[in-house]
């Protein structure tokens, strides 16, 4: 039973990565500053993908530092709940997604596409991009309510430095 709740775990992991990675953008993100934060004229995706990363914290960063930063087993559980519910909304939006990119696809291979039909059926595509970028939002937003001050700290302090050092036994 924990071999499949840990592959269900991973599966989820790995379609909430793939899902909310977008294409970087060209300069590197300039370092937060003394006090923690990030200067204004961070270059931002249309999408405000380095505002997400900046300002939440993945579920596998969670789950790779858990013991670290001292997850309860009740925070655990309600971070895979969220997880389970939202992996489910998320199936049903790829479906969607698929589906009418596949529409928008037929309409412009034609040799002389209606500009009407196809703004429409991008316009449905990109409602549905939209809700997968709610969707995720919502989960880190709901994610990061479960943790404490201090653990938001730590996860701070692990995507800097890669996660605690082991220690070295002498």
């Amino acid at each position: 039973m924990k071999l499949a709740a840990c592959i269900c775990i991973l599966f989820i992991s790995a379609a909430v990565t793939a899902w909310g990675q977008t294409e970087p953008t060209k300069e590197p993100l300039p370092a937060p500053t003394s006090k923690g934060k990030t200067p204004a004229t961070v270059p931002l995706n249309a999408d405000g993908a380095a505002l997400i990363e900046q300002n939440f914290f993945a579920p596998e960063h969670i789950m790779q530092h858990q013991n670290a930063i001292g997850l309860s087993a009740d925070q655990q559980t309600a971070i895979r709940a969220e997880m389970k519910t939202m992996i489910n909304e998320f199936t049903d939006l790829q479906w969607r997604e698929s589906a009418e990119t596949e529409a928008l696809a037929n309409l412009v291979k034609q040799d002389r596409p209606d500009e009407k039909q196809v703004l429409a059926q991008l316009d449905k595509v990109l409602t549905i991009e939209n809700e997968i970028k709610r969707l995720r939002t919502g989960l880190l937003v709901r994610i990061k309510n479960i943790l404490t001050p201090e653990q938001q700290t730590q996860l701070r302090g692990f995507k800097k430095t890669g996660g605690p050092q082991p220690k070295v036994a002498r």
